[in-house]
C-alpha cells in the first residue's frame, strides 16, 4: 500500500472521476494496457505507485488530456513548491542547507544557533 500525496490523490480521484463521465470502464483500459483485472482500480485509489509513463499511457487509453484533470486542482500551490530546508547546529554556528537536486546550497550563519529567538 503506498501513500499518495494529497496532490497525487486529487489528481487520481478527478482521472476517475472524469473517465467514468466519459462512459471508460476499467475493463477497456486494463485490456489495452494488457493489465489484469483491478490493476486500474489499484493506481486510482493510490494503492499502487506508477511512473510518469504509466500515468501517461492510462490518459492516452482512456483519451484524457492532462489538461483534462490538472485545470481545476485545488491541492496545488504553484505559487509555493516544496522546498527542503534543514537547520544543522555546528558549534557556535547554524548551518543551513537548501536541497535542489544537483543545485545543494549551504549556507552557514556564524555566531547563530537553532534557539535563536530574533530581537
Amino acid at each position: 500500500m503506498t501513500n499518495p500525496t494529497p496532490q497525487l490523490k486529487e489528481l487520481l480521484e478527478t482521472f476517475k472521476l472524469k473517465r467514468l463521465e466519459n462512459g471508460i470502464k476499467t475493463k477497456e483500459i486494463e485490456e489495452e494496457l494488457i493489465w489484469g483485472p483491478g490493476w486500474l482500480d489499484a493506481i486510482e485509489n493510490g494503492g499502487v505507485s506508477i511512473s510518469m509513463e504509466t500515468f501517461f499511457a492510462i490518459l492516452k487509453s482512456a483519451k484524457i488530456s492532462l489538461a483534462d484533470i490538472s485545470a481545476n486542482l485545488t491541492s496545488v500551490n504553484t505559487q509555493e513548491p516544496p522546498r527542503n530546508i534543514e537547520a544543522i547546529q555546528s558549534e557556535k554556528n547554524l548551518e543551513i542547507v537548501f536541497k535542489y537536486s544537483k543545485h545543494d546550497a549551504m549556507y552557514n550563519l556564524k555566531y547563530l544557533s537553532r534557539s535563536y529567538q530574533g530581537r
